[in-house]
């Protein structure tokens, strides 16, 4: 097992106790889950159940013994019921015969007094009263405070009861309704005397998984830095605000580096990772160590392998089971290229060729697209473009693309997003200020013209910064380059004409901020 730093045995009297230090960039989850499996942390063990049955050892099976003790109860309830059957109407027969004597008790005092002995006695009684031997006994051994008018209602009130025993005990022995009902009591009083909770967990197979098996699949985000800096932080680590707020510390408040880019997605998405060179390269989320909120987080290239200059400019998380079809990839110079998805399978942290790329040329969006999704490129200058993803024919990852949009100066591509004609963007500029705006605003195009203006910029706004589509239940993640970051919902940020400039969305802490990055999630 890899990731222990320092090992500490801390046992004394009070009980065990085993400190084990991991490195940082050690996943806590994944590691205890490898401590269960490879070691005696948590156990494992088989069972032979052998029973004597007819005077002889036999192997059972669970089922097999749970069935034999099932028989052990029905034959025990039909021996009981037939105990008490018998039992009963012994009684009943008793109390039937001091009922008869206490109905005629002058006579049977008389006829007792005038016996000479008590076998005579118990002769004349059984004349008298047509009662049986034990009957007559009985009312020999009758006491005088029984002789009560009291007394006798007890005993007809007994006699009633007993009746009904008699004929429970029959029916639970004649039908087979009733005999069950009866062995269900009969479990559930065994089971509340002796029952306890299980500490043990029932296989009847190997079980078998991986690594992913024992990772908790949950909401998380990922941040990467300018500097190449990458971390994954718990996605209740900021808490909610009002549009204009200033937001919490996202990295450490000396640091010089800036989050350019934060996602949120699962622990077991498959996140892709598209750099500058025209590569791309793939982790599993939770693979990216877990860091505090103010902490620097790893080197990526001590997870990818990087070239010496190459820089991720684009992530793209693909959640599982997820029915997209290709990635459309956009450079900044407004080339765009569709790749199916199946291109993209084989891809681990080695990476692959993803898309060719002239030389003063480099991606800066990566989006996952199904058949009959629409393209929206946005440019700096709040430029916008929108077209049939059909437009735009499947290539190969070596391949160059063609042109999406027109750019005109020195212009350039600052997102590329996938949309329908209901969607709402969320549009914002690099000094904070931001909008909603319906698609249908920007009309579709043919791929390859200049396209309409999005969104009114003046010194104060700055230039486009990032464009998303959203819903009116999301939280939006804004983070500044200062390391900021403001967490509010999107349905407070009006929805605007394309002409406006929107409004303040972020107040800066200090001079010179702005916004690095933003990201969406579903507010749940």
């Amino acid at each position: 097992i890899k990731g222990i730093e320092d090992l500490r045995d801390e046992s004394d009297r009070d009980g065990v106790r085993i400190v084990i230090k991991l490195s940082e960039d050690t996943n806590v989850n994944v590691f205890e889950n490898l401590l269960k499996i490879h070691t005696p942390f948590e156990i494992k063990y088989g069972v032979i159940l052998i029973g004597i049955k007819d005077n002889a050892p036999k192997i059972y099976s669970i089922k097999q013994l749970l069935k034999e003790f099932l028989l052990f109860r029905e034959q025990t309830l039909i021996r009981q019921t037939h105990f008490e059957l018998d039992k009963a109407q012994k009684h009943l027969e008793i109390l039937e015969g001091l009922s008869k004597a206490i109905q005629k008790i002058d006579a049977v005092i008389t006829m007792i007094k005038s016996s000479k002995d008590s076998q005579e006695a118990l002769s004349k009684l059984v004349e008298l009263l047509i009662v049986t031997d034990t009957q007559a006994k009985a009312i020999l051994d009758l006491r005088l405070a029984r002789l009560t008018n009291l007394e006798n209602t007890k005993i007809n009130e007994d006699i009633i009861s007993t009746k009904k025993n008699i004929e429970r005990f029959n029916e639970i022995l004649t039908r087979k309704e009733t005999f069950w009902e009866e062995i269900k009591k009969d479990l559930q009083r065994i089971k509340d005397k002796f029952g306890n909770n299980r500490k043990s967990e029932l296989k009847f197979e190997e079980e078998k998984f991986g690594i992913e098996d024992l990772i908790e699949d949950k909401e998380t985000i990922l941040s990467i830095t300018n500097d190449g800096y990458i971390k994954r932080i718990p996605f209740d680590t900021f808490r909610l605000q009002r549009r204009g707020g200033k937001g919490v510390l996202g990295q450490a408040k000396n640091m010089e580096d800036y989050a350019k880019e934060i996602i949120v997605t699962t622990t077991k998405s498959r996140i892709l990772f598209f750099t500058t060179k025209g590569k791309v390269y793939a982790l599993k989320a939770y693979e990216i160590p877990e860091s505090e909120r103010e902490a620097k987080g790893i080197a990526i290239h001590r997870i990818l392998k990087l070239s010496e200059d190459e820089i991720v400019s684009s992530v793209l998380a693909l959640e599982k089971d997820s029915k997209v079809k290709n990635i459309v990839l956009v450079t900044k110079k407004g080339v765009v290229k569709k790749t199916s998805i199946v291109q993209f399978e084989n891809v681990y942290s080695g990476g692959k060729i993803a898309v060719g790329l002239d030389n003063d040329d480099k991606l800066v969006s990566s989006v996952a697209t199904k058949d009959k999704d629409e393209v929206l490129i946005t440019t700096a200058k709040g430029q916008a473009i929108r077209f049939n993803n059909e437009q735009i024919r499947s290539m190969g990852r070596t391949a160059r693309g063609v042109r999406g949009i027109k750019l005109l100066g020195d212009d350039f591509v600052v997102e590329g997003e996938v949309v329908k004609n209901e969607d709402r963007l969320l549009l914002i500029t690099t000094n904070g200020y931001g909008k909603r705006l319906c698609a249908k605003d920007i009309r579709k195009v043919r791929r390859g013209s200049k396209g309409v203006k999005a969104i009114k910029l003046d010194k104060a706004s700055g230039t486009l910064q990032a464009v998303k589509v959203v819903k009116d239940k999301d939280l939006l993640f804004v983070m500044s380059k200062n390391g900021n970051v403001i967490k509010i919902n999107i349905k407070e940020i009006p929805v605007m004409s394309k002409y406006s400039r929107g409004v303040r969305i972020v107040k800066f802490r200090g001079e010179g901020d702005s916004v690095s990055s933003i990201t969406t999630s579903q507010n749940e």
